[in-house]
């Protein structure tokens, strides 16, 4: 087999889409996406989907109430929230947490998002679900009311 020729680096992006964001942890903006909080996955059975989850993925329970369960990953902080809420349209949605929610939700409108579900309550704090204006749906929650204990 002939030898490789060496590779060579081709930047296909212009220079400015290489350069990190203007604002940075320490400027946040409403609309700044903080990290990933959750993952939400849509059960029929939070029950027996909670005991799947914990048996033969090694999640570890955190929490539970009427409509869904918490589970944390081994090496992370962020969750799998196994739940049926009506209002999250997907059925494996990534939660992005935001500082607060009705501002983001303010601001992304401004900036072309169209609102897929309002502000609601959740058990720590606000939680919406808005599109991006590339059809991409994101959910957005924040934690006002606290994380849970």
């Amino acid at each position: 087999m002939p030898p490789r020729p060496p590779f060579k680096r081709v930047d296909a992006f212009p220079i400015d889409l290489m350069m990190p964001a203007p604002q940075s942890r320490t400027m946040a903006v409403p609309t700044t996406l903080r990290k990933i909080d959750c993952i939400m996955v849509k059960v029929d059975d939070v029950d027996k989907a909670r005991e799947f989850y914990v048996r033969v993925f090694g999640l570890i329970p955190m929490w539970r109430d009427a409509i869904s369960a918490g589970l944390k990953f081994p090496e992370s902080d962020a969750e799998i929230v196994l739940h049926c809420l009506k209002e999250i349209p997907a059925r494996v949605d990534v939660t992005y947490l935001v500082d607060d929610v009705v501002a983001a939700v303010e601001a992304l409108k401004s900036e072309g998002c169209a609102i897929a579900a309002p502000p609601f309550d959740v058990a720590i704090g606000k939680c919406a679900v808005i599109v991006d204006p590339f059809g991409t749906a994101m959910t957005i929650i924040d934690m006002t009311k606290g994380p849970r204990t």
